[in-house]
């Protein structure tokens, strides 16, 4: 396959990463809140604060890869090569 070299590229983009990772946790520490037993509530004063807290990490990965979606990085020039 031929590469076109007048092709633009995007920088890795940061933000993905961390709304995968945050999604990923959110959903681990979710299930973990769903399942916690009465003594772990009982800690907690009845509240689920694990399952609370996976909600949390997923509107925040949510919002994370919602704003690199809308906003994202800008197409790398061919005249910006700082490798020289």
């Amino acid at each position: 396959m031929i590469r076109n070299e007048s092709k633009k590229r995007r920088p890795f983009d940061l933000r993905h990463l961390i709304a995968f990772v945050l999604g990923v946790y959110g959903i681990l520490l979710g299930g973990k809140g769903l399942l916690d037993n009465a003594q772990t509530l009982e800690k907690a004063d009845g509240l689920a604060i694990n399952a609370w807290m996976g909600v949390a990490m997923l509107a925040l990965g949510a919002l994370i890869w919602l704003w690199s979606r809308l906003d994202p990085l800008p197409p790398v020039s061919p005249d910006d090569d700082t490798d020289e």
